[in-house]
């Protein structure tokens, strides 16, 4: 699936900027999660070259998607949640 093609814009969205913006981040994460889900790791830059979006925006998504505990962040992209190994805190080894 090229990432592109989620993005058209209709004339309702243009004009409520927030509505704009909530929308296009559901249409990214539906995407990360799809490609997550197919590849188990995801680089910030091709998710960001993809979506046509910057490495920030990018950034920002995954922050999300981990509070949400969808995924786990890692250094330059993404891993599923499940598939990153639980570690305990410092302070119980």
């Amino acid at each position: 699936m090229d990432g592109k093609e989620l993005f058209s814009c209709t004339g309702w969205e243009r004009d409520d900027h927030e509505c704009f913006v909530s929308l296009a981040f559901e249409r990214r994460k539906k995407f990360i999660l799809k490609k997550l889900a197919d590849e188990e790791k995801l680089h910030v830059s091709e998710l960001a070259e993809t979506l046509d979006v910057s490495t920030e925006t990018i950034r920002r998504d995954l922050d999300r998607l981990e509070k949400e505990g969808r995924l786990k962040k890692v250094y330059g992209g993404a891993v599923l949640a499940a598939s990153f190994p639980w570690e305990p805190p410092f302070d119980e080894k």
